[in-house]
């Protein structure tokens, strides 16, 4: 689950880049699982991000496996 201004800008509904990066932070090591374009689902009522005000920033990235779990999550770094 993510905010649409973070995947579509324009609100044309379709999700900016070709692949988005998700990342897992452990305290072992990251874990980065890619999002394709195609497994994004934006809320219709998007409208863009200069209309935010306006409500639906919301979109569900499908991740291509089960997010991993632990005891190891660390903070990541930006």
């Amino acid at each position: 689950l993510t905010a649409a201004h973070c995947v579509d800008s324009n609100g044309d509904k379709i999700a900016d880049a070709e692949n988005y990066f998700v990342r897992f932070a452990f305290t072992t090591g990251p874990v980065v699982l890619t999002v394709p374009r195609s497994a994004i689902t934006i809320e219709p009522r998007w409208q863009g991000s200069n209309r935010i005000g306006e409500g639906g920033d919301i979109a569900l990235m499908r991740l291509p496996a089960i997010a991993p779990g632990g005891t190891s999550i660390g903070f990541a770094p930006y």
